[in-house]
């Protein structure tokens, strides 16, 4: 497996926004930093959206813009209805919109040269026809200020000073409730930079920020993406069944992000338990499968309450759903496009294997998957019982590499795997994530849960089938191995 480390690829990224191009942001809020970028250049290769990300990108705010090409060849009209269609589905979006102008502080920010810029740059965005003719333009201010909290009588003390220094907005009319046009004031006002989850992900110090308050335009009807507003239907309270594993639906939607899923998209959890992470595969319009060895998950309580039920209450189509053991693959052909999944890790739920006695084996050939042809014999386990099947603990750190052969043997060229791995803070590198001829680690994003141990999402893309015989394997002895002993002698030692 080739190694590629979590950062932005050279030609996704520019030191600096390239004179004369029209400038985007985004506003991620405080929330999974990790998770920012790779979500959104994902989505943006998913639609064919040529984005550049102006660097340095310190969270929250995030400025923007497209390709010179791009911009030149596509009407300005129609820029604007990608870029805003693109942002709308971003599951951490919290606002964004076409940048009018942008400084580090509020006094630059409403100076006349800024201003100056931003009235003419208003003037284009309305004059490309976003508002039919036949509607007059309507507007409203929001704003949206991370790390401090600011009274509504300065908020419009705000709006006023700009509108005044904005000749385009006096000729405007102000509705607060039927607008067609939002105007958003974006700032950062964090003082602190390495709280928790950030301390480990963000580099650098506040002003290094290439711009922290932000005046923008949209003509979206909601503050943040339209995925925000979709995300509180599918809060994991409000399902009908649960389970103490069932993965966080936000996460959920994130991992379906960064593999690239798209509307008939193949998708498979090969440890499905609750479906959690497959109903949010579901609502993306993908075709559902996946299994797990704990049929009692599976089979859901007395009262009638099991997975197909989360189904039923969001009306997505059922996901088809075996009784399996991962370490025996049941599929037969690379026809998967992506496998989503989190493999118990003994934090939550331990991590266990069918055992091989008494199972019968079917022995075959295998040839012409995806123009590979091979002579390799290879056995795969068929007789599961339904109602028990015989199984032994399984160390944390095989299961990975079960994940990673299952992925081998089913996923198509192109695809790509997204686990959750378990990390000790102190002893995490590279060289602990599984590796395969086959496959290219593009991410692999930390979530830490205490000061000794995280989790992270790791990111794999299929680049060949030449390797499908071949056994994955660690590059050394994985810091996970036996983790949940570590983790027990690591709590032990603090309480000493």
């Amino acid at each position: 497996m080739k190694s590629q480390s979590s950062s932005l690829a050279s030609n996704s990224t520019s030191d600096k926004a390239s004179e004369g191009s029209l400038l985007w942001v985004a506003n991620f809020g405080e929330i999974k930093v990790a998770f920012h970028e790779p979500t959104f250049l994902a989505r943006a290769a998913l639609l064919g959206l040529p984005v550049i990300i102006c660097k340095p990108y310190i969270s929250p705010i995030m400025l923007f813009t497209l390709d010179p090409t791009y911009q030149d060849s596509t009407p300005f009209i129609e820029q604007i209805e990608a870029i805003e269609s693109f942002l709308a589905s971003l599951t951490l979006i919290k606002a964004y919109g076409f940048v009018l102008a942008f400084a580090s502080s509020y006094v630059e920010l409403i100076s006349e040269n800024s201003m100056r810029t931003a009235n003419t740059s208003l003037k284009h965005f309305l004059d490309a026809g976003v508002i039919p003719p036949s509607e007059s333009i309507r507007y409203r201010f929001d704003s949206n200020i991370v790390g401090k909290k600011v009274a509504n009588s300065q908020k419009t003390q705000f709006y006023a000073e700009i509108i005044q220094r904005l000749p385009v907005l006096q000729s405007l009319s102000c509705d607060l409730t039927n607008y067609n046009v939002r105007f958003m004031f974006i700032s950062e006002c964090l003082q602190m930079h390495g709280k928790k989850e950030k301390a480990n992900v963000l580099p650098g110090t506040p002003h290094q920020q290439l711009g922290s308050v932000v005046l923008a335009v949209s003509t979206s009807k909601y503050l943040g993406s339209m995925m925000r507003y979709k995300l509180k239907t599918y809060q994991l309270p409000d399902r009908i069944f649960l389970g103490p594993t069932s993965m966080d639906h936000e996460l959920a939607f994130i991992m379906c992000e960064v593999a690239g899923v798209k509307p008939g998209d193949i998708v498979c959890d090969p440890f499905a338990g609750t479906c959690s992470i497959l109903i949010s595969a579901a609502s993306y319009g993908c075709i559902t499968i996946g299994g797990d060895l704990n049929i009692r998950v599976l089979r859901g309580k007395n009262t009638g309450e099991n997975f197909s039920r989360n189904f039923l209450q969001y009306g997505l189509p059922q996901p088809v759903i075996s009784h399996h053991d991962v370490n025996r693959i049941a599929y037969q052909c690379l026809c998967i496009d992506a496998i989503l999944c989190d493999p118990p890790y003994s934090v939550r739920a331990g991590s266990r294997k069918g055992k091989a006695a008494d199972t019968i084996y079917l022995t075959e050939s295998v040839s012409n998957i995806n123009n590979l042809v091979t002579d390799t014999l290879v056995t795969h386990s068929w007789n599961y019982n339904k109602f028990s099947v015989a199984s032994k603990h399984q160390d944390t750190a095989d299961i990975f590499l079960s994940v990673l052969k299952f992925a081998a043997w089913t996923l198509k060229l192109g695809g790509h795997l997204v686990f959750w791995m378990p990390y000790l803070v102190n002893e995490f590198t590279e060289d602990d994530i599984p590796a395969h001829p086959d496959f290219l680690c593009l991410h692999h994003l930390p979530q830490q849960m205490t000061m000794l141990y995280g989790r992270r999402m790791c990111v794999l893309k299929r680049i060949s089938t030449e390797g499908i015989n071949y056994n994955p394997f660690y590059k050394r002895h994985p810091s996970h191995a036996n983790f949940s002993e570590k983790i027990g002698f690591h709590k032990s030692v603090c309480k000493l």
